[in-house]
This record gives C-alpha cells, sequence and structure tokens, in this order.
C-alpha cells in the first residue's frame, strides 16, 4: 500500500513525497513523520519502564472510494497517550477529492477550537490540518478516548486516502 501508484491524483512533484515501500505520502513541507511501526506497542521485549513514549504507531491510514457530494465523518481515537501537551496531530488529506466542513454547522474548517471537542486547529490548508488536543494527563496515568471528528465533503468522486499522524 506504501507505494506511489496507489495514491491517484496526489501530486508528488509539487506537494507529496514518499519513500517507496517505507513510509505513506507526506508533505514536502513538513518534516518527514517517522515510520510507521504498528508493532512496536506490542512487542513483549519492549521497555515497559519508558513512560515518554506515546504508545501508538506514529501515522494511521485510512483509503475509501469518495462520492462527489457526500459528507464523510472520520474519528480519530487515541490510545494509550500519556503525553498530549507538545503533540501536534496532523491530517493529511487529498485536496483534490474532499474538503474539511465544520462538523457541527457545515461550513468551512477554520483555525480555532473544534466545537464540542479539546481539539484546536492550528494551522489548515489544502491537504493538511493541524492541530493539538487540549487536555492534561497526570503523570503516571494514560489517555484513551477521541481526539477528533472530522467532517469532510467529496468534492470529487474516487479512491482516495487521508493520513493521520503526530509529532
Amino acid at each position: 500500500m506504501v507505494e506511489q501508484n496507489n495514491f491517484v491524483g496526489w501530486d508528488f512533484q509539487n506537494i507529496w513525497e514518499i519513500d517507496a515501500g517505507g513510509s505513506y505520502p507526506y508533505l514536502k513541507a513538513l518534516p518527514k513523520p517517522g515510520k510507521v511501526d504498528v508493532n512496536s506497542a506490542n512487542d513483549p521485549e519492549e521497555d515497559e519502564e519508558d513512560e515518554d513514549e506515546i504508545a501508538v504507531p506514529d501515522q494511521e491510514l485510512l483509503t475509501f472510494n469518495a462520492v462527489s457530494g457526500e459528507n464523510y465523518q472520520v474519528v480519530f481515537y487515541g490510545k494509550n497517550l500519556n503525553r498530549l501537551n507538545e503533540v501536534s496531530f496532523i491530517i493529511h488529506y487529498n485536496a483534490q477529492f474532499l474538503t474539511p466542513i465544520n462538523s457541527y454547522n457545515g461550513k468551512e474548517l477554520t483555525i480555532g477550537q473544534v466545537q464540542g471537542s479539546d481539539y484546536t486547529v492550528t494551522f489548515i490548508d489544502a491537504g493538511i490540518i493541524k492541530g493539538s488536543l487540549n487536555k492534561a494527563i497526570p503523570p503516571g496515568q494514560y489517555w484513551n478516548g477521541i481526539i477528533c471528528i472530522f467532517k469532510f465533503k467529496a468534492i470529487s468522486s474516487g479512491n482516495t486516502s487521508m493520513i493521520f499522524s503526530y509529532s
């Protein structure tokens, strides 16, 4: 799945970059995200005393067939998170197929706190939404829950993807 030809319609000359077989697409204008390692959180050989790590993959990929004019609600969950105050959550999406809209009023998504959530959008541009979760986790505890619910309107039909990551 991590091959450029699986991301039809994505602009790999000007906007996106991919390491064939080694990464999902990422924006050229931002630092390269960490490598996806979905097994590290469940590895019994891992050092259990390391409390500074977030025990979730660096990236999650969602692929679906968009139908022009339809709305899609996407729920991003966090599991076993032990810090949030220095983490930026990033959504990369294909702006050729999708446009983000406010889940509550159906209008364009804008910078600021997402109504009804603890998520604040700090940056938004065609193909990327970046923000943070305004939630404190007491030392030694972990948090599981919804990071944010986003709604996207399909502006074209076809297979598309979005990537949820953090930095």
